[in-house]
């Protein structure tokens, strides 16, 4: 796509993007909602948790091939995969602060940092993560050629030098933001136990398995408008990609195991197997998610074939975002009347739990979840955001393996 295509675009996507979101923000958000936690965490997590896995699976290769290279498959694709990683993150910064009933509110997060609170844990880390991604794409423009201004060169020649660290820090920081997220949603009060510790983990496998995804169908797309990638990397993502599916399914297997053997699990357990939710389960993560994506990228790891990669992301976005949706809403639909949870400290309600017993009826009730105007606007709008700033990569930045800095900035 030419320069002027790749303009106009670029600016639709900010006009749509910007006025949806805008548009969003103007409409009140019910504070009568039964499950406070709607698409827009969803949103951010989604998003986040893509962007760090990008950041991540590029960095842990420009890590382990330093020195080296030219034997990095990711090499050509490293300063548009940082952008990338960035682009992806933005729109789940938006959706972080607009998830609130009082946005501007959200400073306090860094004013008033709360050490033990994950959600003030989750704006800190998600500064820092964009922190270290910016500085990544200027220490891969610091190793091209000079520019035309000798103290920008200066500036990037020593944001380059201390390019190992950079990339350590990153990965970090990645790391500890998917954690810290999937400990948001594992310990939320209606959970039981096991799931504190395990989601977590989760979260940091299905950032590799989305940051994977994410990265193969806009290299595909990019591939479909310009037919300038040689395609060297598709064996390697393929792979890779396979992998990451197989962990998240035995993560995911263990996960339903952990809520069939539990019978503290049973209410969450019933929901997801034979309740409103088994659909979710069955046809979008186990089927779209889990079998779809290995198939693919099977094919496209012996062919070297685009089209499997394709299909196998798709399907690995869909499954991503179902297992975000689970771990963000089904514990906030149960509520319980008599306690907070089946872990509730012993002996503390006893005598109304066995009177529901023997009367013959359920200790909880399920509430309804439903997308709100504000939330559904914010997300859309975040989405075509989110292209726009792929567009704004494009034509400001040098992200072509020899591109040299030609954009006023940068001269």
């Amino acid at each position: 796509m030419n320069k002027a295509k790749t303009l106009a675009f670029t600016l639709l996507f900010l006009i749509i993007g910007g006025a949806l979101m805008l548009y969003g923000l103007s409409l009140e958000v019910p504070n009568y909602a039964p499950v406070r936690w709607g698409l827009l965490v969803i949103g951010y997590v989604f998003f986040g948790v893509l962007g760090t896995g990008v950041s991540t699976y590029n960095s842990l290769y420009r890590a382990f091939k330093w020195g080296n290279q030219e034997g990095n498959p990711l090499h050509k694709l490293s300063s548009r995969l940082e952008w990338l990683a960035l682009a992806l993150l933005v729109p789940g910064w938006i959706m972080v602060f607009a998830s609130v009933y009082k946005p501007m509110e959200t400073t306090y997060i860094y004013t008033s940092f709360n050490p033990y609170s994950r959600i003030a844990w989750n704006g800190v880390l998600y500064l820092l993560v964009g922190v270290g991604i910016i500085l990544s794409i200027l220490a891969l423009m610091g190793e091209k050629k000079d520019t035309d201004r000798p103290i920008w060169n200066k500036v990037i020649k020593l944001i380059a030098a201390a390019d190992v660290g950079i990339i350590l820090y990153t990965i970090a920081a990645d790391l500890i933001l998917d954690a810290n997220l999937g400990a948001v949603f594992g310990y939320l009060s209606t959970w039981v136990l096991d799931f504190g510790a395990f989601v977590p983990m989760m979260y940091v496998v299905l950032s590799f398995y989305g940051g994977i995804a994410a990265l193969s169908l806009v290299s595909y797309a990019y591939w479909a408008l310009s037919r300038k990638d040689d395609g060297g990397w598709v064996k390697s993502v393929a792979r890779d990609g396979l992998i990451a599916t197989l962990a998240l399914s035995f993560m995911f297997a263990w996960w339903m195991w952990i809520m069939m053997t539990n019978q503290e699990a049973w209410p969450w357990t019933s929901l997801l197997y034979s309740g409103p939710y088994f659909k979710l389960l069955w046809d979008a993560v186990v089927f779209a998610g889990l079998l779809v994506p290995i198939v693919s990228y099977l094919v496209a790891t012996f062919k070297s074939n685009r089209h499997a990669l394709l299909i196998g992301s798709i399907g690995s976005l869909v499954g991503m975002f179902s297992i975000v949706y689970t771990s963000v809403i089904i514990p906030q639909i149960i509520t319980w009347y008599y306690s907070n949870s089946p872990i509730s400290p012993s002996g503390s309600t006893w005598l109304y739990e066995l009177r529901t017993y023997l009367n013959g009826a359920s200790p909880y009730s399920l509430l309804q979840f439903t997308i709100i105007p504000h939330d559904l606007y914010i997300f859309v709008g975040g989405a075509i955001f989110f292209m726009a700033m792929v567009g704004l990569g494009a034509l400001l930045l040098p992200l072509e393996e020899d591109e040299k800095p030609r954009h006023w900035f940068f001269r």
